[in-house]
């Protein structure tokens, strides 16, 4: 698709992690430790998957929530492994803060490539109200999506997963 071109050409691998996301979803019933295995991935982008353990513990789903812990930890060991503890140091002390200013300036390169609430409303609304929006479409997300998995098991397995999807985008904030 032109989206993978685009991917491809700007070196983005939002190709890979939707294929994760999709595949954590259609795999959870019939493949469970596959499942959890493509959700632990997903900690690379946690902006994606921050939903998954709000849904997996609402379905009840411990073999999924096993395997993704189990990978998520492998991820953490193989980077201390390559790069060291040094490496997580760095980019807590350094990374985080660098990434809030990007986020934060309201005329900065990374505006227009983050459709969520809190991006749409800064603008007009100032950063403290806009976070305020946010949290309230972040919580209301999660509620929705606990109740749909706690209640609602039986639904359409294709309306819960676009469900799910709208909530994961309604949740983060870039």
């Amino acid at each position: 698709s032109p989206a993978t071109m685009m991917c491809l050409l700007s070196g983005q691998s939002s190709f890979l992690t939707t294929a994760a996301l999709f595949g954590a979803l259609t795999l959870i019933e019939r493949r469970p430790a596959v499942a959890g295995l493509l959700i632990g991935l997903l900690t690379i982008k946690p902006q994606l998957g921050i939903l998954f353990p709000v849904m997996l513990v609402a379905g009840g789903r411990w073999r999924v929530i096993v395997s993704a812990t189990l990978t998520a930890l492998a991820l953490v060991a193989a980077s201390v492994a390559i790069g060291g503890v040094q490496a997580w140091s760095d980019y807590l002390a350094k990374g985080l803060p660098t990434m809030t200013e990007v986020l934060r300036d309201p005329s900065g390169i990374a505006v227009p490539f983050h459709a969520s609430v809190f991006m749409n409303l800064r603008g007009p609304f100032g950063d403290r109200l806009a976070e305020a929006i946010q949290m309230s479409a972040a919580l209301a997300a999660a509620a929705g999506a606990f109740a749909v998995f706690r209640y609602r098991p039986d639904a359409e397995p294709a309306k819960i997963r676009a469900f799910f999807v709208a909530c994961t985008m309604s949740v983060s904030p870039y």
